[in-house]
């Protein structure tokens, strides 16, 4: 099993999005659907600004397929609503891993409004 983790920083607007749209509606009903999905929940830390998600697969090769898909692009639509001009993700396949202690990896956004302003 992969265990995938992502923090998305959003905007109070984009929380809002997050949690009526975007997650509901366009992120469970189709990974549910993927070859080797196992599992999706989200939580919002809005003291520190970001959406969690841990996602779980049956293998790191049908995440890799997930990743791959066109469907998958739906992560830009969280874009506008971003207060980094950047998302984070990590994986692991053990479970007993603390999210915190691993090696987070930063990916830029797409077409962030903030990467005329901040730049890493």
């Amino acid at each position: 099993m992969i265990i995938v983790y992502v923090k998305h920083y959003l905007s109070s607007q984009g929380f809002e999005y997050f949690s009526k749209t975007w997650f509901p509606k366009m992120v469970q009903p189709v990974i549910s659907k993927q070859q080797g999905f196992i599992s999706i929940e989200a939580k919002i830390n809005e003291h520190h600004g970001y959406a969690f998600i841990t996602v779980k697969f049956d293998s790191a090769s049908n995440l890799e397929k997930w990743i791959a898909k066109p469907e998958h692009d739906v992560v830009d639509n969280l874009d506008d609503f971003r207060t980094r001009n950047y998302w984070e993700a990590v994986r692991t396949e053990n479970e007993s891993d603390k999210p915190e202690m691993l090696s987070w990896k930063k990916i830029p956004a797409k077409k962030s409004k903030l990467s005329t302003y901040n730049s890493f």
